[in-house]
């Protein structure tokens, strides 16, 4: 799997805010960790899935990883931050160095802030194989019946963001990124956005963005249904689908998301991720009060 994820890349760093850089160079490579100031606060990310220690060129070891975190807390000590938090990227991504790098921020004075529940799909075999039973009808019923998958491409976003926010509304949540935000992340990063959907006799039903975290990783971003056709289970067909796009990009792991909230998990949503074949992992977030 790459080191250094789209989520890290100083492009995307940039269009969040005006990042801090704390890194570490060494013959094999260079070890980095971008992080943001709100209030004296540190953060890592400040608007992403995730933040944490990038890598260029051969993994850090122990005393490289510790070295990153002294001058991460001594630039934060110059700056008058009050805390740290950083958000670590799902361990399926990179079990070994994950767990490295959780023993590293417990000897320098971290502990875990929360533990998210995520999910993911290996993307290797038929994507009904792994499917539960239930999940498997539904999505034989929802092609019987005439639904169907396609790419948005341009995105029609006055169909999709209401879908969007209808959707998240119903489950009592909020998006976190407004019409005008979508349209400048879709317009800025062409290549690692992507919005899909699912159609019934030309109606959208059902629609997902996406987001290329590497080569080798897509995120499941946001996905949304209308409820007038929940009873067809649109979103699995929607699964399906960008499984499958996933399988023609060479793509070796679909991260499904979190099925929790600072800890504490949402059953319907980690019972839906189970059906679709989810495997799971945890989410790490570090902290450490500085003052």
């Amino acid at each position: 799997m790459e080191s250094v994820f789209f989520f890290q890349s100083i492009a995307f760093l940039q269009f969040q805010g005006n990042p801090h850089l704390v890194s570490v160079k060494d013959g094999d490579g260079t070890f980095s960790m971008a992080w943001f100031e709100n209030q004296q606060e540190a953060f890592s990310p400040i608007r992403a899935p995730f933040g944490s220690i990038s890598t260029r060129g051969a993994w850090p070891n122990q005393q490289q990883i510790q070295e990153l975190i002294k001058q991460l807390e001594a630039d934060c000590l110059r700056e008058k931050i009050n805390s740290i938090t950083i958000t670590h990227y799902p361990n399926a991504y990179q079990p070994e160095f994950s767990l490295l790098l959780l023993n590293c921020f417990r000897l320098e004075g971290f502990s875990i802030q929360n533990q998210e529940l995520n999910f993911h799909l290996e993307v290797k075999e038929d994507f009904k194989k792994n499917l539960r039973r239930s999940e498997r009808w539904k999505l034989n019923k929802a092609h019987r019946e005439g639904y169907y998958f396609k790419k948005c491409h341009p995105p029609n976003w006055d169909i999709a963001f209401p879908l969007l926010h209808d959707s998240r509304e119903r489950k009592g949540y909020f998006l976190s990124m407004t019409r005008n935000e979508l349209e400048a992340v879709f317009a800025q990063f062409p290549e690692n956005y992507s919005l899909y959907g699912v159609f019934h006799r030309s109606h959208c039903v059902a629609i997902g963005i996406t987001i290329r975290v590497s080569t080798q990783i897509e995120y499941v971003f946001y996905t949304a249904d209308d409820i007038q056709h929940r009873k067809r289970s649109p979103i699995v067909l929607l699964h399906e689908g960008i499984y499958k796009e996933c399988q023609k990009k060479g793509v070796e792991l679909l991260d499904l998301g979190t099925a929790s909230l600072k800890g504490v998990v949402n059953s319907g949503v980690a019972t839906f991720k189970r059906n679709l074949g989810g495997l799971a992992s945890l989410k790490n977030s570090f902290q450490k009060r500085l003052v």
